[in-house]
């Protein structure tokens, strides 16, 4: 036998089923008296309940009734979404025409800067540009530049004319000395100089010799110069030997070509320049020498 609760087949002749106890159709009535309780069904649902299942069904379809009434008489415009055109009843007893109101246009003043110019001023066929704000350029601060001090104005003195006599400046010229270095007599200009001319085979220029290396040897100190010019060109090995004899300290010029001879124009041996030390002749001594008269003309260029 099937139980039509949880659908167990059970045995033939079975009152109750075997799995949910409920009672089976073919139970005689009095055992199903017994065993149900009061307001059940015979399938042992409670009678209440099946009458909840049909309020709850008939309040659906009058619910649906509804919806479709109010559905019906929805017209196409608020079907669509649209607000409907309100219809105006006029009274028959009025003027079907409403005068209108006036409009009020208000007055708008125009701002300085909308203010268009007076088309007489322009020509026809002319436009007017807006007024365009050239920018102005930012000044640059002025850059100092520091000036160079001026250098203060060297004096050069001004030289005499070359010459042979007191007061001219003396001829340069230049020779080589003993080791053969070029000499120059401009490489002694700040200092005082004596040119002294001589030869080996003059008896005056021998005896003269001592007296003007002592002089040499005492002023050294105060930046004397001799320059002795040998124009012994044709015994130079005898003008060798006597200044190794003499022990002389002072420079020794060759003037192997007597060029500087002629230059300064020598007529007799011993000859004596005395030269200052911006190069001017203050004193010419023809002849031999004493250390008195040394003395005396070496004060004339210090």
């Amino acid at each position: 036998m099937l139980c039509p609760r949880c659908r167990t087949v059970n045995a033939a002749g079975q009152v109750r089923c075997v799995r949910c106890g409920t009672p089976l159709a073919y139970a005689p009535a009095s055992y199903q008296a017994q065993r149900m309780p009061a307001g059940s069904s015979d399938s042992g649902i409670p009678i209440w309940a099946f009458g909840m299942v049909g309020a709850i069904v008939l309040l659906a379809c009058t619910l649906i009734l509804l919806m479709l009434a109010v559905a019906a008489r929805t017209t196409p415009a608020q079907t669509a979404g649209l607000n409907p055109v309100p219809t105006t009843i006029v009274p028959t007893n009025m003027p079907t025409t409403v005068p209108s109101s006036p409009t009020f246009i208000p007055s708008v003043t125009p701002r300085p800067t909308d203010r268009v110019p007076s088309t007489s001023t322009l020509p026809p066929t002319v436009t007017p540009l807006p007024p365009t704000r050239t920018p102005t350029a930012t000044p640059v601060p002025p850059t100092w530049t520091p000036t160079a001090t001026p250098a203060p104005p060297t004096w050069t003195p001004t030289l005499p004319p070359e010459g042979l006599t007191v007061g001219r400046t003396a001829p340069n010229f230049t020779l080589k000395d003993s080791s053969g270095r070029t000499v120059s007599l401009r490489d002694f200009r700040g200092k005082p100089v004596i040119i002294n001319f001589w030869a080996s085979w003059c008896t005056y220029c021998r005896s003269e010799m001592s007296d003007l290396n002592a002089l040499y040897l005492d002023s050294k100190s105060k930046q004397l110069v001799v320059l002795s010019v040998n124009t012994d060109d044709s015994n130079r090995s005898a003008a060798e030997q006597f200044v190794r004899e003499k022990k002389l300290a002072f420079l020794i010029l060759w003037d192997e070509n007597n060029a500087v001879n002629r230059l300064y124009n020598i007529r007799g041996l011993p000859t004596s320049f005395f030269i200052d030390a911006t190069g001017v002749i203050r004193a010419v001594v023809v002849g031999a020498m004493s250390r008195e008269t040394m003395n005396a003309r070496v004060a004339l260029i210090y």
